[in-house]
């Protein structure tokens, strides 16, 4: 079953057609839904188009770890601090991998939120708003090789018209609402960011 929101066609934007999404926790993160939800925002992301690729590159290399674990034991898996806890004594593969998605996490709720301030230039270059996002979240982490590739995608950045039509499943009436489907998207990747750079650093795993 599903987490995708009922919603009509009138009122669906790509986020409300994510058939998962990221969720406030208030215990521990089921590692089936983390991995479902990681798998619906690279779908996200590849309608965008190009200027994504290098971060659905990550996602998906890290779901295949998170996945290639979970697979081995459903049930001593369920919850995903157990596999970072458990691999964390052996290798640090597992951790890398939420890590990074942790980190991709914030890229995006940080670049989405650049967007959601930006409520009536439609016609803005996003080029700049990607690369400095970049710059203050994933470079610091990146060698000079991804750096250099970054700067090459963030030519494909469309305007800001155009990004929110593909959002809006290709309608020119929906500007307002992906917009505040965008603003709660954003709330849902900076809690679970937060939550766990919070578990990783009260566990001293970073």
């Amino acid at each position: 079953m599903s987490d995708a929101e009922t919603s009509s066609d009138e009122n669906l934007t790509a986020f409300t057609e994510m058939e998962y999404r990221f969720v406030k926790q208030n215990t521990k993160i089921k590692t089936h839904h983390f991995i479902q939800a990681t798998k619906s925002l690279v779908k996200l992301l590849e309608k965008i188009g190009k200027m994504f690729a290098p971060v659905v590159y990550d996602l998906n290399e890290s779901v295949k770890k998170l996945l290639g674990k979970y697979e081995q034991n459903k049930v001593k898996y369920k919850y995903l601090e157990d596999i970072i806890i458990e691999e964390n004594e052996v290798s640090l593969q597992i951790l890398d991998a939420v890590v990074w998605i942790k980190r991709n996490m914030q890229f995006l709720a940080k670049f989405f939120q650049c967007i959601t301030d930006d409520t009536y230039n439609l016609a803005h270059d996003l080029t700049v708003s990607l690369k400095e996002t970049y710059t203050e979240t994933l470079e610091p982490h990146h060698g000079w090789l991804g750096t250099q590739l970054y700067n090459v995608l963030c030519k494909f950045a469309p305007c800001r018209r155009t990004f929110l039509y593909v959002l809006a499943l290709d309608k020119h009436d929906k500007q307002n609402l992906v917009l505040k489907d965008m603003k709660n998207f954003v709330q849902e990747l900076n809690h679970t960011a937060t939550y766990l750079e919070d578990f990783i650093t009260k566990n001293n795993l970073e």
